[in-house]
């Protein structure tokens, strides 16, 4: 229990690992933010460009008005299918580089294009999963309890997801890493300390700011959280290792 404490005490001594985490962290968001407001703009203007009056009165339309409308509504179709896809592809990568730059930093382990595809097909596999976990829940459960089992969910998936990417920064094995995290979830007993202190931080956190009745941007409250949470995985995943 001293020595915990007192890596916990010793996990908030800033160094340039904890710099280039952060930087890292950020990274994912400085691809898509920017990305988002592309398509946004991109969608905005061609659906202003749409004729909506003639969309909704469609039966008092000539056959040639409503092939002109039909037209605007498939190139309109294939720009959104199009952004969509792109945006899904582009949001697995970027999570990809920068979740993989921040693991194999923390746990010494090479980066390379082998490591960045093997990891883009493993969270590809764990979104799948995910989505269709969440699609079952809000099926099944009620309104009331879905949020709460919405919350609980979220603490096991991260807890899950974070020594998934542990086991595959280690061995560099999609289905090995999936399957050594599921048999890892018992070890949550030996990283209950960790975990109650993380969430701590975290309440903490929150409740001084809601105290101080603060109002934060939310690019600042993005920042604010990257900086947590590049202090909870140098603090965790290191922690991690040892029961590995």
């Amino acid at each position: 229990m001293k020595k915990q404490l007192n890596n916990f005490k010793d996990s908030f001594k800033l160094n340039t690992d904890f710099l280039q985490i952060y930087i890292y962290d950020l990274l994912f968001y400085a691809i898509i933010l920017p990305s988002l407001f592309f398509v946004q703009r991109l969608l905005s203007k061609r659906t202003s460009n749409l004729d909506l009056a003639s969309i909704q009165d469609l039966a008092s339309q000539s056959p040639a008005q409503i092939s002109m409308v039909t037209a605007q509504l498939n190139s309109f179709m294939a720009v959104f299918i199009a952004s969509v896809v792109f945006m899904i592809i582009l949001v697995l990568a970027a999570w990809s580089l920068s979740r993989g730059l921040i693991y194999t930093k923390i746990m010494k382990k090479k980066f390379n294009i082998k490591y960045f595809l093997k990891f883009m097909l493993l969270n590809l596999i764990l979104g799948v999963i995910f989505l269709l976990l969440l699609a079952s829940f809000s099926v099944f459960i009620k309104i009331s309890s879905f949020k709460i089992l919405l919350v609980i969910s979220a603490l096991i998936t991260v807890y899950l997801w974070a020594f998934t990417y542990i086991y595959f920064t280690k061995k560099n094995e999609i289905f090995y890493a999936i399957g050594k995290a599921v048999q890892a979830a018992p070890k949550i007993k030996t990283l209950f300390i960790p975990c109650l202190l993380i969430l701590a931080v975290f309440i903490i956190l929150t409740a001084v700011f809601s105290l101080l009745r603060i109002t934060l941007s939310p690019y600042i409250a993005l920042l604010i959280l990257a900086l947590f949470l590049t202090w909870a995985r140098l603090y965790f995943v290191p922690e991690a290792e040892k029961i590995l």
